[in-house]
């Protein structure tokens, strides 16, 4: 449990003090969390056995140990299901630590007679059946005999209910298993072994009879009102074995590039060129970021590194592509730390040297010393964005866009063709953008805001960079003055969250103007004028985002609610027709809009 996030109204000096605190623990906490400490203090995982009693005698013992689940990582979510297909129940645990993920294959029930059972309801109680409970009572005394109810042993009944969401981020098996002892049916063979079936389906106050069915690791579908159990083919098991882990080579050759979904800013950087005069690239300025006005490729190295420009890759192909994307590449030595004096200075003979080294590699950019706390400002940057206490080992590059926001991190060395890669994904916006930041394929459905800055703030905080600091208290009130509609529609999303909704409604519409073909804009935009009781003119807003993205079925909901509210009930009909027609009569969404329609 986590307690409520404290308010940060810009007038009250006392709540900023504690926001700050508050944002100071999390970046501690996170801290200990990227070292590897425990969440929870080296806790090992339980797993408690229910010893049979019941009422007042309802026991259960830690088992844990005996069953060697014991874990000693930071559990987050353990499933249940039959991963290796022999009928029994496995275990798949999610850690926040390595190992991420542990399979505990059941031996236990190695033999022992099953019965998965799969529910499929209709109408009201939905295709997958969700709280629809299965009743399974062993039947003695049948041999080979027909089956009859006769011989139903009371006591013995279990019961397992159709559930969704049994975990943090987890989901356990649709299928529900069963397995008795072997004193459920007084020595009866397992040929002879029945059980009788009974399901009470969602909303409904009936139980509906499916018979007797043989116990034998079978798998049944129940399908509501049909009353026969429907035997389905089984998967063939499947042998799981422990394999050896790939080793990961993490050294610095091995380079990390991390594409950012939406980019920040960063503060400013001091550093000294071959004159001695001193100049500041990128930062944060009351009129919001500063860029360069084309895309930068910063390289950060230090030349007295052993084997340093090697570590480089190849500079050639990066200034090759730079030049083709029309960028601006620099290096930014660490090995001479200029004075921040303000006078300018000869050009230190270390540098000349890196600049030197740096041309007969192909590199066709100006080699840089940092000055004042650029060492340390670029060692937090990439440290923040890494999620990572320190930073790696040199060397990094980040590279910057046309409006002085960081869109991409690497570490290590350069190959032909990645400059080009990052200068096309520098270009790319919108939910193109999402999926080529993305390591796994899919769609976000809750786009990311730009990186949490007073992450950052803290960081240099620690480190007593106040220049830094204050560029960063300034990005907060200054981002209004961009116009790029991914900030705008970020901006108007904070706005919502502090129930500011005049303030979001204009975020929105400059976020349109901006862009008059983003449909979260105009989603987000049509949502705000629900909230501002404004039914007919969100009714147009949906319509809008429906004609830019006709999939989403929420905003077709959202507009039927707008409709009825508004007395539009003929619109709100046609929305309904038209989820019916897509998503089923039985979905989520057209039973809303239908429930909405009955209210009326």
């Amino acid at each position: 449990m986590v307690s409520r996030t404290p308010g940060r109204s810009l007038g009250a000096s006392e709540n900023q003090a504690t926001y700050q605190n508050y944002l100071d623990g999390w970046a501690e906490l996170n801290r200990s969390l990227v070292l590897g400490e425990p969440w929870s203090g080296d806790e090992r995982n339980v797993a408690f056995l229910n010893s049979g009693g019941q009422g007042e005698a309802l026991d259960f013992a830690d088992m844990g140990g005996v069953l060697g689940l014991d874990a000693i990582g930071d559990g987050r979510s353990a499933a249940s299901i039959d991963i290796d297909f022999d009928g029994d129940e496995d275990i798949v645990l999610s850690n926040r630590t390595e190992p991420r993920i542990q399979i505990f294959r059941n031996r236990l029930a190695d033999g022992v007679p099953t019965l998965a059972v799969r529910l499929v309801g209709t109408g009201k109680s939905g295709t997958e059946a969700v709280g629809g409970i299965v009743y399974a009572t062993p039947v003695q005394g049948m041999g080979e005999e027909e089956p009859t109810t006769a011989g139903v042993v009371p006591g013995k009944t279990l019961r397992r209910t159709r559930t969704i969401g049994s975990g943090y981020l987890a989901q356990t098996s649709a299928w529900l298993r069963f397995a008795f002892p072997d004193d459920a049916w007084d020595g009866e063979p397992s040929r002879g072994q029945r059980v009788h079936l009974q399901v009470r389906w969602p909303r409904s106050a009936t139980v509906e009879d499916f018979g007797l069915v043989r116990m034998g690791s079978k798998r049944l579908v129940l399908e509501q009102g049909k009353g026969v159990a429907r035997e389905v083919t089984a998967p063939r098991p499947v042998r799981l074995e422990a394999a050896e882990l790939p080793a990961f080579d993490l050294s610095p050759e091995n380079g990390r590039r991390l594409a950012l979904p939406a980019p920040s800013s960063i503060p400013s950087l001091a550093v000294r060129g071959v004159s001695g005069r001193t100049a500041r690239l990128f930062g944060i300025t009351p009129d919001g970021p500063r860029g360069a006005g084309q895309p930068v490729v910063a390289v950060v190295w230090n030349s007295k590194e052993p084997d340093a420009i090697v570590r480089l890759g190849a500079l050639g192909a990066l200034s090759e592509e730079a030049a083709a994307a029309e960028a601006l590449v620099i290096a930014i030595d660490l090995a001479e730390e200029a004075s921040d004096s303000g006078a300018e200075e000869a050009f230190p003979a270390q540098l000349q040297r890196g600049a030197a080294l740096l041309s007969r590699a192909g590199f066709d950019g100006d080699e840089l010393a940092a000055v004042g706390s650029t060492k340390e400002i670029l060692a937090e940057i990439v440290a923040w964005r890494m999620g990572r206490p320190e930073p790696p080992a040199l060397p990094w590059s980040l590279i910057v866009g046309p409006d002085g926001r960081l869109d991409v991190v690497r570490t290590g060395a350069w190959v032909p063709g990645e400059a080009g890669r990052d200068f096309l994904f520098c270009k790319t916006l919108g939910n193109a953008r999402l999926a080529l930041a993305s390591p796994f394929g899919g769609r976000w459905v809750n786009p990311p805001l730009e990186a949490n800055l007073a992450s950052l703030k803290s960081r240099l905080e620690r480190r007593g960079i106040s220049e830094a600091v204050r560029e960063l208290e300034l990005a907060r009130v200054t981002t209004a003055a961009t116009t790029s509609a991914e900030v705008q529609v970020r901006l108007g999303q904070t706005y919502l969250g502090s129930n500011e909704l005049e303030k979001a409604l204009r975020a929105f519409d400059l976020a349109i103007e901006s862009e008059p073909e983003s449909a979260i804009a105009h989603k987000a935009r049509a949502y705000t004028l629900q909230l501002l009781k404004r039914p007919v003119d969100s009714i147009e807003a949906w319509g809008r985002a429906i004609e830019l993205d006709p999939s989403d079925p929420n905003s077709r909901v959202n507009r039927a609610f707008a409709a009825i509210e508004a007395g539009e009930i003929g619109i709100a009909r046609e929305e309904l027709d038209v989820l019916i027609a897509t998503q089923g009569a039985d979905s989520e969404a057209a039973q809303a809009v239908s429930r909405a329609l009955e209210s009326k």
